[in-house]
């Protein structure tokens, strides 16, 4: 499995997209920067073309699935959205194919 992160030399850089949803959903950097070194599992999501970091936190009250979309270059990640999932999406879009497993 790929490790993740700076440790490999790559700079972590925020889409505008991705700093307004942390503004509107109340996620901080640090918390973003977690989800993303900590995932319990990253996917490829055929379908976008995008990496999916997921991790479970509670997030408004509720333990729940977020999902950190990025992209990875030669020498950066650039995290795209975030967004927490529905009850069963992950398992869901696996199921399809959507997903896979990286």
């Amino acid at each position: 499995m790929r490790s993740f992160g700076e440790s490999q030399g790559e700079k972590i850089r925020y889409s505008k997209h991705f700093r307004e949803r942390m503004r509107l959903r109340g996620v901080s950097e640090r918390l973003a920067r977690e989800i993303f070194y900590e995932a319990e599992v990253h996917f490829e999501d055929i379908q976008t073309q995008t990496l999916v970091a997921v991790k479970k936190i509670v997030f408004k009250g509720k333990e729940r699935d977020m999902a950190l979309i990025y992209r990875r270059t030669n020498d950066e990640v650039i995290f795209i959205t975030l967004h927490p999932l529905k009850e069963n999406q992950r398992e869901n879009r696996v199921r399809s194919g959507r997903w896979r497993r990286i």
